[in-house]
């Protein structure tokens, strides 16, 4: 089993990812290159998160995974530190990024590039979570149910039903950096089902996916079935921002964000 070095200096650097696509887009909407440059308000989808990230203290350099060169991006990305280039999947595009982390145990935040509402108090609460249990290798945040309908009541999504209570999965990932090329395999079927609670409850073995379905399936038991499928412990963190959770996953939650955004920053076109 990995065995990190429990050390989490801050800041952490940052992998933020701006691939994927969005099925069903009407013709009406602009080509654009992935779902991270989908126009939102005054500026495109990954922006948003990218500002979040700069202006959140414990957030060290930022290194956006995108389909474009840096030269290819407009003024709008200029906060971003580095640019490298997107792979096929998304595992791909992850260790494109973790490339330029020397690995070492220092912790990598990892950050979906389709949060629009991400705040930096969102991004500093789950780094700070996360550093008080520096034994793991890896740290996810998930948000409760109850918080997410709360602040966005129109907001769908797939929730696991734990004995702790009601959950969804977030875009925040806390990975340490000489543990990933170690647990890549595990991390490539992670992400390829990350969006299927049933299949990953699956990959995580029979007794996790019977516990899940009879709603007997603890974080602590959640956790332990994460530490035997990467070979290293994990943990996982509540995180009481609702904003952490609220990626845009199909065009009708698009359109939600588009009416959700402040006034100021409407597209003025």
């Amino acid at each position: 089993m990995y065995q990190p070095a429990p050390n989490f200096t801050l800041p952490l650097p940052a992998i933020l990812l701006t691939g994927g696509k969005l099925k069903n887009l009407p013709a009406s909407e602009p080509a654009v290159p992935s779902k991270g440059f989908l126009p939102l308000g005054s500026k495109p989808l990954s922006v948003h998160t990218l500002a979040a990230l700069k202006a959140c203290p414990q957030v060290g350099p930022v290194i956006v995974v995108s389909p474009l060169t840096q030269e290819e991006l407009g003024p709008e990305w200029k906060e971003a530190d580095w640019v490298v280039p997107c792979g096929d999947k998304l595992a791909q595009s992850l260790y494109n990024g973790l490339d330029q982390i020397t690995p070492t145990p220092q912790p990598v935040l990892l950050v979906a590039g389709d949060l629009p509402f991400l705040t930096p108090q969102a991004v500093g609460d789950f780094i700070t979570q996360a550093s008080q249990y520096p034994e793991n290798a890896l740290w996810y945040a998930f948000v409760e149910k109850s918080v997410s309908e709360q602040k966005y009541p129109q907001l769908q999504h797939t929730y696991a039903h734990l004995v702790d209570g009601t959950f969804c999965g977030s875009g925040l990932v806390i990975l340490r950096a000489d543990a990933a090329q170690q647990l890549k395999e595990a991390i490539t079927q992670v992400t390829q089902m990350r969006k299927y609670v049933f299949k990953l409850a699956m990959l995580l073995g029979f007794k996790t996916l019977w516990r899940l379905a009879t709603r007997r399936l603890t974080i602590a038991q959640a956790e332990d079935a994460g530490r035997r499928l990467l070979d290293a412990p994990c943990k996982g963190i509540v995180s009481p921002y609702a904003e952490s959770a609220y990626n845009i996953d199909n065009y009708e939650t698009l359109l939600q964000a588009r009416r959700c955004m402040p006034p100021e920053a409407a597209c003025s076109a």
